[in-house]
């Protein structure tokens, strides 16, 4: 069994499927406060709250990988996803660095330094993705001809 920083043991393997488990945490005033307003108007206790809305969050990035997947098809969805998962945590990081701030977080794409390091993040993970090959267009086409189909690299 893994050890805890706490020196308390985890046991996943012991739980099964859809069985109740305890989970303890702490959180700040304020955010138990909205909780436990929120558990009152819902007629719902603390804990089913807490549940509920953590079940939902998921349920939410579940939607989006959907969604994403509907647009997009399954290739480029995972590669929006990577590239926005990639892009946040860098430019959130160095705005934390550049600007210690955490108000900067939210707002890295405003700051140049930390938009580019989301941008070479993003740089990164598509040539990490090219395929292997020519990049050369098939004899007898150019830049211009392949322009001229396409209605996203037109005008």
């Amino acid at each position: 069994m893994k050890q805890q920083p706490s020196g308390r043991t985890r046991r996943p393997d012991a739980r099964k499927p859809g069985e109740r488990a305890t989970l303890s945490m702490r959180i700040t005033s304020d955010l138990w406060h909205r909780l436990d307003h929120d558990a009152r108007a819902s007629g719902r206790s603390l804990s089913a709250e807490a549940e509920f809305r953590l079940a939902r969050s998921f349920q939410e990035q579940d939607l989006l990988d959907q969604v994403l997947t509907l647009a997009y098809g399954p290739q480029l969805a995972e590669l929006v996803a990577m590239l926005g998962r990639a892009m946040k945590a860098a430019g959130s990081a160095a705005a934390l660095n550049g600007e210690y701030s955490w108000d900067a977080v939210d707002r890295w794409a405003e700051i140049p330094y930390a938009f580019n390091e989301a941008f070479a993040a993003a740089v990164t993970i598509l040539e990490g993705r090219r395929p292997d090959g020519s990049s050369e267009a098939r004899p007898g086409r150019t830049a211009n001809d392949r322009r001229s189909h396409s209605p996203a690299l037109a005008g």
